[in-house]
């Protein structure tokens, strides 16, 4: 019962300090209604026009409680409105006639920004790039909202706020992909192809696609390859050999998670074929690094490895950090087919760590699942438990499925220690590594990998707490 009156208070106390505000302070005040969260003085000044320095503006709203500042992580303020004061700010802007002009230059300032860090996240900053993005995902996530929105009436697949969003959309894509956030994204690439369907344009085929990868990646393959069969087709009328060679490498991993291999192959031959006449070598080392998966399925893992050699000389040549963390984990896995289980291990070793620092949630996990292969080909079944345990337990928590095939080669070293040494012992192992965090995983797998291979010392020390 308290609440509405507790509610009115602080609304009494806002408007009475807005009233004590200049004219000019007002405008400022207002225009940081648009914000969600906190954010920082580069988009005060970017977003929130008026006379002076930010910093001094904020300082005033300071003074008379309309604003806190806080230190964020890189050290820089970081501004944050209560949400009562911010409705109250939303409703003050709406009424002077400047929500739409303030929600737009916002939009466009977030754009432009992550359209900046983005790119990152594939190079030596994607630590710095992750936790930049992750720290305006309010703000971001407004943007999108607004942008994407089909209630105001003069919204169209054609307007300029709808194009804003699609860009988002493409900028964010890789973030969605990589760092956790695969759910959102399909609800926002969702929203924003529904949004802009009907107009074909570039910016919705590239929305269209991330939809489609993510689709790939949550396990609905039919769906994922029926978007980015639309891409292909819309790509090879208008003439662009850099997206035509990534779509045909999107789609040919939906074709391998299909379990059409020989589809997948010719279609990774041809996106190799016109990467390497285009001189798109990030679209060509993806490619070669995806047809080694596809020679292992084949059983080539010779060639495979080949492959992967290639890939990884171009990645690092491209400074492409993520390109060549998937080029040296799959090397492992062509290493185990090859039966050259000690160099699969001693690659494992060298190259999980650097590996898991890239942040990608399925990355971190197949080397988890890789580490269970080699214990189990070494013979060590309670480690092979133990990281089965995690990777199954991530794989749930993330909600991203295995493909079929990478399924199957598991399945094919851990069905050599299965149960062993009986199903109790199995089971109690399973469940250690359940628990553990990619950090845990990592640890008890080193340590493993260098023991003894029996992984008794590690079962035991896991069961003693």
């Amino acid at each position: 019962l308290g609440r509405p009156t507790r509610q009115q208070t602080l609304r009494g106390a806002v408007e009475w300090s807005y009233q004590l505000l200049a004219s000019e302070q007002q405008q400022f005040f207002r225009q940081l209604g648009v914000f969600d969260g906190d954010f920082d003085l580069d988009a005060v000044a970017a977003v929130a026009r008026g006379a002076g320095d930010p910093l001094e503006q904020v300082a005033d709203l300071v003074d008379v409680s309309l604003a806190t500042v806080r230190d964020g992580d890189d050290g820089e303020p970081r501004v944050r409105l209560l949400q009562t004061i911010t409705s109250y700010a939303r409703e003050q802007l709406a009424a002077a006639g400047e929500l739409e002009a303030v929600r737009r230059r916002h939009a466009e300032y977030y754009l432009s920004l992550i359209e900046d860090v983005a790119p990152r996240l594939r190079r030596g900053q994607y630590l710095s790039a992750r936790d930049r993005i992750e720290a305006e995902l309010d703000n971001l996530r407004a943007a999108l909202s607004w942008s994407l929105s089909t209630d105001t009436p003069d919204r169209s697949p054609a307007s300029a706020a709808l194009v804003t969003g699609l860009r988002l959309c493409q900028a964010l894509s890789w973030f969605w992909y990589v760092c956790g956030y695969q759910s959102e994204g399909m609800r926002w690439l969702s929203r924003a192809v529904g949004a802009a369907e009907g107009r074909e344009s570039r910016e919705l085929m590239t929305a269209l696609h991330g939809l489609g990868v993510l689709l790939a990646q949550q396990g609905e393959n039919e769906r994922a390859r029926d978007a980015l069969r639309t891409c292909l087709d819309f790509w090879r009328r208008v003439g662009d050999r850099s997206k035509i060679a990534m779509e045909l490498n999107s789609l040919a991993v939906v074709q391998r998670a299909l379990g059409k291999s020989d589809a997948a192959r010719a279609t990774l031959e041809e996106s190799i074929l016109i990467a390497r006449a285009a001189a798109e070598n990030g679209r060509l080392a993806n490619a070669l690094s995806n047809l080694a998966m596809v020679e292992i399925d084949q059983g080539r893992p010779g060639r495979a490895i080949e492959l992967l050699h290639d890939a990884l000389a171009l990645d690092r040549e491209l400074g492409d950090a993520w390109g060549e963390g998937i080029d040296n984990i799959n090397l492992v896995g062509a290493m185990l087919a090859a039966d050259r289980l000690h160099e699969a291990r001693d690659h494992l070793l060298a190259n999980a760590a650097p590996a898991i620092v890239l942040g990608d949630v399925e990355l971190s996990i197949n080397i988890i699942e890789l580490f269970a292969m080699v214990f189990a080909e070494s013979g060590d079944a309670p480690g092979a438990a133990r990281m089965l345990g995690a990777a199954q337990a991530m794989r749930t928590k993330a909600d991203l499925p295995i493909a079929a095939p990478d399924a199957a080669m598991l399945e094919q070293s851990i069905g050599k220690v299965r149960s062993q040494p009986d199903t109790r012992t199995w089971d109690i192992n399973r469940d250690v590594g359940a628990g553990y965090s990619v950090d845990d995983a990592l640890s008890d797998a080193t340590d493993g990998v260098l023991g003894d291979g029996s992984g008794e010392g590690k079962m035991r020390s896991h069961l003693d707490g």
